[in-house]
């Protein structure tokens, strides 16, 4: 993907800006806030730890309980 230019657009005509405005990437790299383009690598790799490690938390715990019945029973 090429970088794209972010500016103010001086446009005068309608569709113009509008066209302007769809080639503006929906998803901005790390460059356009100055920073690394390895930033963007660490992001995505502590967002996926992040997301194993919630799935983990939420997964059903083991119980050490073999009778399946409760104290009610």
């Amino acid at each position: 993907m090429t970088e794209f230019s972010y500016c103010i657009p001086i446009k005068k005509e309608f569709n113009e800006l509008l066209e302007y405005i769809t080639k503006v990437p929906g998803v901005d790299g790390p460059t356009i806030f100055g920073l690394h383009p390895n930033a963007d690598l660490t992001f995505r790799l502590n967002e996926s730890q992040e997301m194993i490690n919630v799935l983990l938390d939420t997964k059903p715990k083991e119980s050490s309980e073999g009778s399946g019945l409760s104290r009610e029973d």
